[in-house]
């Protein structure tokens, strides 16, 4: 299970759509940084901070400013953090698994970047890997549960003191679910994923939330849905892969898909500010995948990919996040160990 980062998206830093589609990045900088990092997300454009785990194999906490590693703080009640929602300047919250018990972890980060708070809270029966914030009060969870067949989504609420799950029934004949990302605009939220059927088939979801409560459930044959961005408590886009061919990019009006953008390479984050989004992904080279970033301008591509080899691939729903009227995505290194953050 991986989770999703920065999720509050649609002028979070006062950036337009108009300039947001301007500002398509042709290059990127590269910063390694300790650790393995798989999800990042931004609280300010000189400020994003990144989870993981760390050399002790505890959940860890880094500080990135401007591209660069200022502060680690290793998280010892989890044994790694595999999702962070930054809502705004306030601070964010990070959700990972217990280190040697059953509960989940919830951990409060501050204005800083530095972590302030590590709250251990049940999770009955349900794995929980993504959080999505519209505040520090108000966060959407998604993850799923094994211990019911098939298998449920497990899609709830956060609010800063106590977790709220609903289940939500698998579709019949999976042998497997797969709650990755979810997407929060104010109390409305669209969580995705996909489902293992009868090889060699699959099927994407795509399921609706608003006010704690889940809503109706839309499948796409074929296709695996990882990462999701809301920009409107109405329109949101999802990435992925599909079965049949190479990566894509779904436009969902009110929880349902209406257009469909096909990509070379697989994506699997995405974030989006207004009109314009940014999907990382991977493509391999070789003998080894690299870094591969796609934008899009209302769901179709815009302008050439940028292509990073130094990054061994952008491989999750969090791997990457918008910085001003730029991004920072994460990856692991190309050759060694640690985690580079790309930013353009």
């Amino acid at each position: 299970m991986v989770g999703t980062a920065c999720i509050l998206v649609g002028g979070a830093f006062g950036l337009s759509a108009t300039s947001a589609a301007q500002a398509a990045a042709t290059s990127v900088s590269n910063h390694k940084i300790s650790g393995n990092d798989s999800a990042i997300s931004c609280m300010t454009a000189s400020r994003c901070v990144a989870v993981g785990y760390g050399a002790t194999s505890h959940g860890q906490v880094v500080v990135v400013t401007n591209g660069k590693q200022t502060h680690v703080t290793t998280v010892p009640s989890t044994k790694t953090l595999y999702s962070v929602s930054c809502p705004s300047s306030a601070g964010c919250w990070a959700i990972g698994p217990q280190n040697g018990g059953a509960n989940l972890v919830l951990v409060r980060i501050g204005p800083a970047g530095k972590v302030t708070k590590a709250l251990k809270v049940a999770e009955p029966f349900a794995s929980i890997g993504s959080i999505s914030c519209v505040s520090m009060k108000y966060c959407g969870v998604l993850g799923d549960n094994i211990f019911v067949s098939p298998a449920a989504i497990e899609i709830g609420t956060w609010s800063g003191t106590k977790l709220t799950l609903h289940s939500v029934a698998g579709v019949k004949g999976s042998t497997d679910t797969v709650g990755d990302g979810i997407s929060c605009w104010k109390a409305t939220c669209l969580a995705v994923g996909y489902y293992y059927l009868k090889a060699p088939n699959s099927a994407g979801f795509l399921l609706t939330m608003n006010n704690g409560k889940p809503g109706k459930q839309h499948t796409i044959s074929n296709d695996f849905f990882y990462g999701v961005s809301c920009v409107s408590s109405s329109r949101c886009y999802a990435d992925g892969f599909s079965a049949l061919a190479a990566g894509l990019v779904v436009s969902v009006k009110n929880g349902v898909a209406t257009h469909t953008q096909m990509e070379s390479v697989d994506v699997t984050g995405i974030e989006c500010v207004g009109s314009t989004c940014r999907a990382s992904g991977e493509k391999l080279g070789g003998s080894s995948y690299y870094g591969v970033i796609r934008t899009l301008f209302n769901g179709t591509n815009k302008g050439t990919p940028v292509v990073d080899k130094a990054v061994d691939g952008f491989d999750g729903p969090g791997t990457i996040a918008a910085r001003g009227a730029g991004f920072a995505a994460i990856g692991p290194v190309q050759k060694g160990s640690g985690s580079e953050v790309a930013v353009g």
